[in-house]
């Protein structure tokens, strides 16, 4: 993957609203946002007329920071308010200080008696959701943080000081397949089990994103690459003609639809459950080979 850090916004339209954003956030808890990248359904080509713009941000703190501004900064008590807004901008933050192997590798337990203040949704999982599915106790959200900010943003991502320039030949160390593919893993297993279940109360972008995940998945360990995050430019890895069926009527309904996500509901669907169920039997007996042979292969990343 070729990587670019810029010193702006990708999306220039975005800029204003973003600044502003993150005037906010340091104003109010005294951090500095070193970077940012998209994130969330837009850049997964999940968007429609009542998305907002989510971004992943990295920040450092100036000072000790009080439990309430920790829980600004993971998103408890946010700044804009709980109301969704279309078109806002979000700032998803964590800590640059997570980008290192001393987090990625610390056991999930470990992270959540030593760090709660870290606690998040990008570091921490549902209690539900068990991560010894397969090997490994760490933390996947923590280990593929840094991988995320370049599936997400293509591999651009706005670096506004030059640090994670400076940092990047020890943080590119992050950039684990192995790590990635476990995080999407360990979601979307989750999502099969507890989510993916109730009838008339199943998000239909749930098993978009379900379906992204393990495409995602599969062409990560096939190709040693990070893959496209877009969903429809991902269907073409799809060799199932039913599922690919489902999927395709879902996007379409998914991006002509104007009411948020959440609202948007359906009831279980067999055939994709059946799908998910039986790719991530497939996907963790390669994941299994992974982890014992070399979990420390790393997607091969170069800066522009």
């Amino acid at each position: 993957m070729r990587v670019q850090l810029i010193d702006r916004c990708a999306n220039p339209d975005l800029q204003e609203q973003v600044d502003a954003a993150i005037e906010q956030m340091e104003k109010h808890c005294s951090v500095r946002i070193l970077g940012y990248a998209p994130m969330g359904s837009i850049p997964l080509g999940m968007g429609n007329a009542s998305s907002d713009h989510d971004l992943l941000a990295l920040y450092e703190p100036h000072g000790t920071l009080s439990l309430e501004q920790y829980d600004v900064l993971n998103n408890k008590t946010p700044l804009s308010g709980a109301l969704h807004i279309a078109g806002q901008v979000n700032l998803l933050l964590a800590d640059i200080e997570l980008c290192s192997r001393r987090f990625a590798d610390m056991p999930e337990a470990a992270f959540f008696r030593s760090c709660p203040h870290h606690l998040n949704s990008l570091t921490v999982h549902d209690p539900a959701f068990d991560i010894g599915v397969i090997p490994g106790d760490n933390s996947p959200k923590v280990a593929s943080l840094f991988s995320d900010m370049f599936y997400y943003g293509e591999g651009v991502v706005t670096d506004r000081f030059g640090s994670i320039h400076a940092r990047f030949s020890e943080m590119k160390e992050l950039l684990r397949i192995y790590d990635f593919c476990k995080r999407r893993f360990v979601t979307t297993w989750g999502r099969l089990q507890h989510y993916l279940t109730e009838p008339g109360n199943v998000r239909l972008r749930t098993y978009l994103q379900s379906l992204n995940d393990i495409l995602a998945i599969e062409y990560a360990l096939d190709h040693l690459e990070v893959p496209p995050a877009d969903v429809s430019i991902m269907l073409s890895h799809l060799d199932d003609v039913e599922v690919l069926e489902i999927a395709r009527r879902y996007v379409e309904i998914n991006s002509e639809a104007t009411r948020a996500k959440e609202k948007l509901l359906i009831d279980p669907n067999e055939v994709l459950n059946r799908w998910i169920s039986n790719r991530l039997a497939s996907i963790r007996a390669r994941l299994l080979a992974l982890y014992s042979q070399n979990r420390d292969l790393s997607f091969d990343v170069a800066l522009d």
